[in-house]
């Protein structure tokens, strides 16, 4: 069974930003057509009052999810990128809800952040420059593991930055393997390809020791999803490992975060797992959304800073 607390946790964090988005949503005009939010925090359409499953009319929605200081034609290049994906949470079919049309989609959330920066604008992340940074970029480990996913990527001639963004997820506790798990993956007849694979390309000690700990305990980490960014590491390694990259875990929390006893516990988290994500080849940081959004707030950048006060209308709320 998931954790009673952190379930609730997340459901009331989901609640509090669909809350936050209908109120947005009041202030629109009521023509042409403003869109519904469904029980579940889904965006409906205004005539049928049901969450749309056809792309035109998931993405002609997508625009209502989206802060005011993003373009049309930033709009447009997000959701392209989004839509590239594996797994794309603008995917819908009549028995599949768009995750992207959900008040606290991730990659909504993510796309609400830097689509500004998709065409070229300067991007300046936890003190590092990203140029023409891309949504839902993919990177193979080979050897027949997976290919993890990025919130965003960005390349140079000489240096990466990959983000893993995340909204509510972490505020679920994990209390079994999954499939993906390593620890899952090892009871094959024919093994885990990770393990070999963690070998050959880990650039110090810590992955390995990160393999190792989750293959005996899935659950090591119950709020960082460990094994994600442990595949995301192995994917810079892969096919950036003559760069330095920099692995940047960027989430959501709530205003009273402090006084949240799983925030706290997954701060704690964050704060062990830089240790194993770290060495010669890939750096591993950790941000919060709200201190990122605070610092463009008050830096003397008029555009940023419009767009932090957007971003912070949008989704800074307290549980």
């Amino acid at each position: 069974m998931v954790s009673k607390a952190a379930v609730s946790l997340q459901e009331r964090a989901q609640e509090a930003i669909t809350a936050r988005l209908a109120e947005i949503l009041s202030t629109l005009p009521e023509e042409p057509a403003r869109p519904g939010l469904d029980a579940r925090g889904f965006l409906t359409d205004a005539e049928t009052g049901e969450v749309p499953f056809v792309a035109a009319e998931v993405r002609r929605l997508a625009r209502f999810g989206t802060v005011a200081t993003i373009s049309s034609s930033e709009l447009a290049r997000g959701l392209t990128q989004v839509a590239g994906g594996v797994s794309s949470e603008l995917s819908a079919s009549a028995a599949k809800r768009p995750k992207f049309l959900s008040a606290y989609s991730s990659a909504g959330l993510a796309l609400n952040i830097f689509a500004p920066f998709l065409d070229g604008r300067t991007l300046v992340l936890d003190g590092q420059t990203l140029q023409a940074p891309k949504l839902g970029a993919m990177l193979k480990i080979g050897a027949g593991c997976g290919r993890p996913v990025f919130n965003l990527l960005s390349r140079t001639d000489n240096a990466v930055v990959a983000v893993e963004s995340t909204c509510t997820e972490q505020l679920k506790a994990k209390t079994r393997a999954a499939t993906t798990d390593f620890a899952t993956l090892q009871q094959r007849p024919d093994g885990d390809p990770y393990a070999p694979r963690t070998r050959e390309l880990a650039a110090g000690p810590g992955a390995v020791e990160l393999y190792e700990l989750l293959v005996g305990d899935a659950a090591a980490f119950r709020y960082v999803d460990a094994t994600q960014l442990l595949k995301q590491y192995l994917g810079l390694r892969n096919t950036h490992g003559t760069n330095a990259c920099t692995l940047l875990y960027l989430y959501w929390e709530p205003d009273n975060a402090a006084d949240l006893d799983v925030c706290v516990a997954h701060a704690e988290e964050v704060e062990r797992i830089g240790a194993y994500l770290t060495d010669r080849s890939v750096t591993f940081k950790a941000l919060t959304m709200k201190a990122l959004w605070e610092a463009w707030a008050e830096g003397d950048n008029a555009i940023l800073a419009r767009h932090a006060a957007a971003l912070q209308r949008r989704y800074i709320v307290t549980v």
